[in-house]
């Protein structure tokens, strides 16, 4: 495989290959386009839930007129804080309807076009077998392709983020590559990156009026150019491995103090909503600022689906960003767009992986360099300085930042075994039983279960451990590139294969059944119920354990009291007062989100109420009648 792709450049059908492969990944994002996303992409509900909340005011707006289908609803919906995905949903919802295909579609050729952003980054600063490399290692990743069939904002998100990296990669293009014209000099190079210059700033404000974290991304970056203008210093080169360190340990520091110590979250507080700037708090330019204490956010990436969905290739692109760290601080070697996605990827992680809230579709944000690390990894192990790098002596920070990598491979590889080889239905089967005593406290309930579990991943690891020898010659074989560009394919094909013969329809199913049996007036109150109304004209109700709003409607509902409704018919708009609404319930009263709710309409959520039971990966959402 890797000889065939590295003789691709030469082959004159290079062209074809390449559009049929772009074929076939675009048939692998549509396939199925109204099954659910495979459960181990996000240990959250957001793949059952967010798409309705994403859509919700552009649904509101196409079926009602107006962007509430109430003018009591009070939930703050995304149009204000992501315009451009809103009026994009809009569009095609006036044009095909609501429903999950149509807002997939928009996904799915958003990542078509950022496979093709990708390959020609890919060719333009480095080479063919490299842009090769990158559009199959992107194209068929598991964790992104599935990403890319769901509606939701990061699909939109990284196409601007790689149109963005793009634009400013061809900016900084040596003059060489800058097309000319004869008897025009440098005219057309300065036009040229004057225009992509703009396309560059466009990008970013697209960014922005999609989804805020793309913010991460600015201080992931820093430390590169900070680096950067180190190395071009004849002063400071010298201090250019302290300055990582220094930043390391600042992140680490901050870290520390913000999340455990509380005076110092509360005058963070106090300044990122009361200090503003451009008349707006300091809170709308920062991408995170709640954190995790450290037992806590240890926890939860022990199970982080960024990590053991695709682990040969996040470990693969981790350990060449720190070799490309150590080549260009202390021997001055690599280019500053190696030194950028390095860094991008590095701090990117790490900023991420510290924030109290970080589901997995978080980590998409740097999943653009991974890619483009993991890509000239593979294009250049076959000389050997990586293995070098790994195995020979190496001063800190990068024996540190090593040392941290091979333990968590370590403890990673029996996490992978379990989602791997372990089937779904059998995990759930496990969570279930194990998941109440967690949340009652009382673990020692739970010691039956977890026992066997426990010592079954300790043998596992300790099979891994004594085999490291064995690890440690392969990672050192002359055609590793080799065998590691198969292991990665044959792990992302087979994750997408079982998905494909084993997908599951049950939201898109559960939502045309709750269409078809209820009445065409109803509203379904909760968070899972603009989820489960995008295949029918059901009205949602968003209902959320971490906020207070619209219980006072669901109270109206309840009494039977008047509500005011958006109509839209024939073009015109209109409001009524509408009473004897038949009020439905979702929830999901076996999970910590759903408690507040839960322990709110207690008395409500009894048997002769339940109307019927949908299970969505690990959750099973109860639908209850209540007037």
């Amino acid at each position: 495989m890797f000889e065939y792709l590295k003789s691709l450049s030469s082959k004159k059908y290079y062209c074809l290959i390449v559009v049929f492969a772009f074929i076939v990944l675009s048939a692998m994002r549509i396939a199925f386009i109204n099954a659910d996303g495979p459960q181990d992409i996000s240990i959250s509900a957001a793949t059952y839930t967010d798409e309705g909340f994403k859509t919700y005011a552009s649904r509101n707006m196409a079926l009602y007129g107006d962007w509430r289908w109430s003018d009591e609803d009070e939930y703050a919906h995304w149009l204000e804080r992501g315009p451009l995905p809103n009026y994009t949903f809009l569009w095609i919802f006036k044009t095909f309807g609501v429903s999950f295909a149509s807002i997939r579609s928009v996904s799915i050729i958003y990542s078509v076009f950022s496979l093709l952003l990708l390959f020609v980054f890919l060719k333009r600063n480095y080479d063919d077998l490299t842009a090769a490399l990158g559009l199959l290692l992107a194209g068929t990743n598991f964790y992104f392709t599935m990403y890319n069939r769901l509606g939701l904002y990061e699909s939109h998100l990284i196409f601007y983020v790689i149109l963005a990296m793009f634009c400013f990669a061809e900016v900084f293009m040596p003059w060489k590559k800058t097309p000319r014209l004869k008897g025009y000099g440098v005219f057309p190079g300065i036009l040229s990156r004057t225009i992509f210059l703009a396309g560059g700033l466009a990008a970013l404000i697209a960014c922005y009026n999609i989804k805020k974290s793309f913010l991460v991304i600015f201080l992931s970056v820093i430390p590169a150019l900070i680096i950067y203008a180190c190395g071009k210093s004849v002063i400071l080169k010298k201090y250019a491995n302290a300055v990582l360190i220094s930043i390391l340990s600042g992140i680490t520091t901050m870290y520390l103090l913000f999340a455990h110590v509380t005076i110092f979250k509360m005058y963070m507080a106090k300044f990122l909503f009361e200090f503003t700037v451009f008349g707006k708090p300091v809170i709308e330019f920062i991408p995170f600022w709640m954190f995790d204490p450290l037992h806590i956010m240890l926890g939860k990436n022990l199970y982080n689906e960024f990590i053991f969905l695709h682990p040969v290739t996040f470990f693969l692109a981790a350990f060449f960003s720190i070799y490309i760290l150590h080549e260009f601080i202390t021997r001055s070697e690599g280019r500053l767009i190696d030194l950028i996605m390095a860094s991008w990827l590095v701090f990117g992680f790490i900023f991420l992986s510290l924030m109290y809230y970080h589901p997995s579709r978080y980590y998409l944000l740097v999943f653009p360099p991974m890619m483009i690390i993991a890509s000239r990894a593979v294009s250049t192990l076959e000389d050997g300085k990586l293995q070098s790098f790994l195995f020979g002596k190496k001063n800190p920070p990068y024996n540190i930042l090593a040392a941290f990598l091979w333990i968590t491979a370590f403890l990673y590889s029996a996490v992978v075994i379990y989602v791997m080889v372990i089937p779904a239905w059998t995990r759930n089967s496990l969570i279930k039983k194990i998941y109440p005593y967690f949340e009652t406290g009382g673990i020692s309930g739970a010691l039956p279960v977890l026992a066997p579990m426990v010592l079954t991943v300790a043998a596992v690891l300790v099979v891994i451990f004594l085999s490291r020898k064995r690890v440690f010659s392969f990672i050192k074989r002359p055609d590793f590139n080799k065998m590691v560009l198969i292991i990665i394919v044959v792990i992302q094909m087979f994750q997408y294969g079982k998905w494909f013969i084993f997908h599951d329809n049950n939201l898109f199913e559960a939502s045309k059944n709750i269409g078809s049996t209820l009445p065409s007036n109803s509203i379904i109150a909760g968070s899972w119920s603009s989820g489960l109304t995008i295949e029918n004209r059901l009205k949602p109700l968003i209902v959320q354990w971490q906020g207070e709003y619209n219980h006072r409607l669901v109270g109206k509902l309840i009494r039977n009291e008047p509500v005011s409704i958006n109509t839209h018919s024939g073009g015109s708009h209109g409001k009524i007062m509408e009473k004897n609404i038949p009020l439905y319930i979702a929830v999901c009263r076996n999970v910590v989100f759903e408690r507040k709710i839960t322990e709110r309409y207690r008395d409500l959520f009894i048997m002769d109420n339940l109307v019927r039971t949908f299970h969505f990966g690990y959750f099973d959402v109860e639908l209850y009648k209540i007037r």
